[in-house]
């Protein structure tokens, strides 16, 4: 039997083996690019997600009188106090801050923070012109570093004071010594409070 040709002398055969060969190679290539361009706009939206912003911390600001001269900002979790039973006022300037769940006791070797921290500022009149002559009689200081405060060159270093350790920041300006002062229960203590402690820090102004 004569096979049935075309004008181009194809059979009708391998005209439609043709067409579908043409046909299954249109749609590869049409499926492959709808992929690439479907990977392609989920990785844009994926590496253009937009970075998460951070809000600043709520914080209140607690103005000294003009004697003390100077001001600082705290977080609105802590508490305040104008006294703290068995904590010394001899000195002290700024009324107390206390953190969620603050504890202290005075039994044993006297006052000390047995849950939380808290925090506080003494202002010392002084003869002295910088913090390493203010301290320089200090004794049990650790970790002793350079910091800046209200644009001031200060020092700030751990201590033991009575029961609680301490981490403090001295500061010489104008014949007075600030000291801004964390007392805190313990180690896990100082992890939870430094970055609020440093806030208070960076916050103080002087007038």
């Amino acid at each position: 039997m004569t096979k049935l040709k075309n004008s181009l002398g194809f059979s009708v055969v391998e005209a439609l083996l043709i067409l579908v060969i043409v046909g299954i190679l249109g749609f590869t290539g049409w499926f492959v690019y709808h992929s690439q361009k479907t990977a392609n706009k989920n990785y844009s939206t994926t590496t253009s997600s937009t970075v998460p912003s951070y809000k600043k911390t709520n914080t209140k600001t607690t103005t000294l009188s003009q004697q003390s001269g100077y001001s600082f900002s705290y977080p609105n979790a802590w508490a305040t106090s104008a006294h703290v039973d068995g904590l010394t006022d001899a000195n002290r300037s700024s009324i107390v801050i206390t953190s969620k769940g603050f504890a202290s006791s005075n039994e044993g070797a006297g006052f000390h923070v047995t849950a939380g921290a808290l925090m506080y500022v003494l202002v010392y009149n002084t003869t002295t012109t910088t913090p390493a002559d203010y301290l320089k009689n200090m004794p049990h200081m650790q970790n002793v570093h350079s910091v800046t405060v209200a644009g001031q060159d200060a020092t700030q270093y751990d201590t033991q004071w009575e029961s609680s350790p301490n981490r403090v920041t001295v500061m010489v300006k104008d014949g007075k010594a600030y000291q801004l002062i964390l007392d805190y229960a313990d180690q896990s203590a100082l992890q939870a409070y430094r970055t609020d402690y440093d806030a208070m820090v960076s916050s103080l102004k002087l007038d």
